[in-house]
């Protein structure tokens, strides 16, 4: 670790022989040898740190906790991480602050923090609320003997299942589109978007499964390895639902999956997109 990623008062020095030796500087302005170990030397910082926190501020509020967190653990972390964890720690401090939570029990179910964050930042808010139960297990490790943690990851569990569902979903109605009608003649009776959007009715077993298999394999060449997985532990029958589920004009997933070859080009035209609203929007304001 660089020298000026290092938490505040933890110091480096190299000696001309090469090796790195850490010192803490004390509130009486003195260093304290820590030796060459640097998980040791990070161990005795952070004792050092949640000592002086301890001391000066009682660990009673779910803020009180958080701000531990971000005094005695985060400087740790690796620097490209930090500012992510402080982005999440802020935002449960506003929300336990809002909720005027002054002690450790009687929380807020966690579902009522997805509420407060909306719809569109669900996903955000779920990687935040396992935060917030990782800095409770951390706090009863590191600091003092508190209860068992009121938040529970059931709730985010369920959210990232079903978030990775409607993409598997619309992967699925995706490319089994495209497959379908490349390999298939269109009764004179159908139109192609008829005949795609019911292909599921046509599909044998065999297809299908053939069909799920190269899906899987284009999933995890597209850098979405979960969607894979996911694919790979589904049964013919809910292979058939979810395509099936797909059928008629008002029956699509609500997700924006930008899947395959088609990739780049889509994320130029939504850049062009942005870059051109945001051209109206200044003429606008200047008009």
């Amino acid at each position: 670790m660089e020298k000026n990623t290092l938490p505040p008062g933890l110091r480096a020095r190299r000696t001309l022989a090469g090796n790195v030796y850490y010192y803490l500087k004390t509130d009486l302005q003195k260093e304290v040898p820590l030796g060459q170990d640097r998980g040791k030397a990070f161990a005795r910082w952070r004792a050092h740190t949640l000592e002086r926190y301890v001391a000066a501020q009682q660990i009673a509020s779910p803020v009180a906790l958080l701000r531990c967190f971000l005094i005695c653990e985060i400087p740790l972390r690796e620097p490209h991480a930090r500012p992510a964890l402080r982005r999440q720690v802020a935002a449960l401090e506003a929300y336990f602050s809002l909720c005027g939570c002054n002690t450790l029990t009687g929380l807020p179910e966690p579902g009522l923090y997805l509420a407060h964050r909306g719809p569109n930042y669900l996903i955000r808010a779920g990687a935040e609320i396992r935060l917030f139960i990782h800095i409770w297990t951390w706090a009863k490790r590191h600091v003092t003997n508190l209860p068992a943690c009121p938040w529970t990851s059931t709730i985010v569990g369920r959210l990232s299942q079903d978030a990775r569902m409607t993409d598997l979903a619309d992967a699925l109605r995706l490319h089994g589109r495209s497959a379908f009608l490349a390999g298939q003649k269109v009764p004179a009776s159908q139109s192609q978007q008829e005949m795609a959007d019911s292909h599921a009715k046509y599909l044998d077993d065999g297809t299908l499964t053939s069909f799920a298999r190269r899906v899987a394999d284009q999933l995890a060449r597209d850098g979405r390895p979960d969607l894979a997985r996911a694919l790979s532990r589904l049964d013919i029958v809910a292979i058939r639902t979810i395509l099936e589920a797909g059928e008629g004009e008002h029956s699509r997933s609500p997700g924006n999956l930008i899947l395959g070859t088609s990739r780049r080009k889509r994320l130029q035209e939504l850049r062009q997109e942005l870059r051109e609203r945001s051209a109206t929007q200044a003429i606008g304001n200047k008009r």
